[in-house]
């Protein structure tokens, strides 16, 4: 952030009325419903909820394959790269001391999927002056506290583990959240609409368990005309259930007791299709997540071309997305603290599925380049590239430049200005 825009911000938050409603302590009842009290209800669902894992699974995976590259602006299209030995490479590339560059943004996103927030410690050290970051670690999203303030907007961070609660400065807090319009502090996961669905499925899950438990089929009942002892009636429920209740021990042979009648009861058709209000509960969950079939294991109704088709649309509306908002909020927000000049991308060039759309465009551009309608430098910068020496001059394909030069009367005649004609 330079001079102007440190005064600018000044002024500004003097101007902002709405941060002055912001209550003293934390402990006020408004700010305290802003969290969401079932955050760790959300981590346990990743353990216990496949469609749940599957889908975090494959948001966090993913993000954590596309590599985040670095580079330091020189001039206003010119970047240099920076590698793994740079400051910042260095401290992205190994975070911390039990963590790789995968694990950190693993464990980002899926904490970003399943809460709606990602809660990185920053560690310091003081060189020439200056405090810079050497360690990022991701801390449980459910066991912060977000602690407001009126003038600065939040006065610090608490953390608890073990019935211990460790306070922490803003700066050494980095906070990643999604949008949630009834919170200015906390995002939003889309397991907090979903409730709804994941808790019927489960239900449905644990009734299906049940069912089969105790017998694919309905039993049915005993019947006699003879009057029975509760001893004798209690007898023969455990002898029943003993023996033949539940699937492992069905297709035996039924032994009765002279007067007893066994009467079958067919199971409603209710009981055991529950297939399709499944499938409903499953698209619902993966469809909030922005996570398509075939990319979770299903191929109901997926070809070849299709399933191709929904991994390049998960990556272009789902985790294009979501890397743009974490990459904004380091150039942003973060790096402009700590470093001059120094911006950061993700590489999505090695992506399987978003290469055609890389070779569409270098169809474009080469089209364009050919048609001497812009320069290579103008197409890099254009791409983010920084410009190269022998990239100013119009270039035409050797068919284009012969015509160019029949109509001039020869190359050492030029190019013309306007190389259109009435004839074209």
């Amino acid at each position: 952030m330079n001079f102007l825009d440190k005064v600018k911000f000044k002024v500004y938050k003097k101007l902002q009325k709405s941060i002055r409603g912001i209550p003293l302590e934390a402990e006020e009842e408004e700010f305290k419903k802003s969290k969401d009290p079932a955050m760790t209800d959300y981590l346990e669902l990743y353990k216990n909820y496949v469609w749940v894992y599957s889908s975090v699974f494959a948001i966090s995976s993913a993000c954590a394959m596309i590599p985040l590259k670095f580079y330091k602006k020189v001039s206003k299209n010119k970047k240099i790269p920076l590698d793994e030995s740079s400051e910042v490479g260095a401290l992205f590339f190994r975070p911390n001391p039990w963590m790789s560059s995968f694990d950190l943004w693993e464990w980002t996103f899926g904490f970003l999927e399943l809460t709606g927030n990602c809660f990185w410690e920053v560690t310091y050290s003081e060189k020439n002056g200056r405090k810079r970051p050497v360690l990022l670690s991701p801390l449980r999203s459910d066991k912060v506290k977000i602690i407001p303030d009126p003038k600065r907007k939040i006065r610090g961070y608490e953390y608890e583990v073990n019935g211990k609660k460790i306070q922490f400065e803003p700066d050494e807090i980095i906070h990643f959240k999604y949008f949630n319009p009834t919170s200015e502090y906390w995002g939003l996961t889309a397991l907090s609409p979903l409730q709804q669905s994941v808790i019927i499925d489960l239900y449905t899950m644990l009734y299906n368990k049940r069912f089969f438990q105790k017998g694919a089929k309905m039993s049915g009942i005993l019947e006699t005309d003879r009057s029975l002892t509760d001893n004798t009636i209690q007898r023969l429920r455990k002898q029943w259930e003993e023996t033949y209740a539940g699937a492992s021990k069905s297709h035996k042979t039924l032994i009765l007791e002279e007067g007893l009648k066994y009467k079958q009861i067919e199971a409603s058709k209710g009981d055991m299709e529950f297939s399709e209000g499944r499938k409903l509960s499953r698209q619902e969950v993966i469809s909030g997540f922005g996570v398509n079939p075939a990319k979770v294991g299903i191929f109901d109704l997926t070809t070849f071309a299709s399933a191709f088709e929904m991994k390049r649309a998960f990556y272009e509306d789902t985790i294009l997305p979501k890397l743009k908002k974490v990459q904004a909020h380091l150039n942003e927000l973060v790096f402009p603290k700590f470093y001059t000049n120094v911006f950061c991308e993700f590489d999505i060039s090695g992506v399987d599925a978003l290469k055609e759309n890389l070779d569409i465009k270098t169809r474009i551009w080469e089209r364009v380049l050919n048609c001497g309608v812009m320069t290579i430098n103008e197409i890099r910068a254009q791409e983010g590239l920084p410009a190269v020496p022998w990239g100013n001059e119009p270039h035409f394909s050797t068919q284009r430049k012969q015509k160019y030069d029949a109509r001039t009367g020869g190359p050492d005649r030029g190019l013309p200005e306007n190389p259109r004609t009435e004839e074209e």
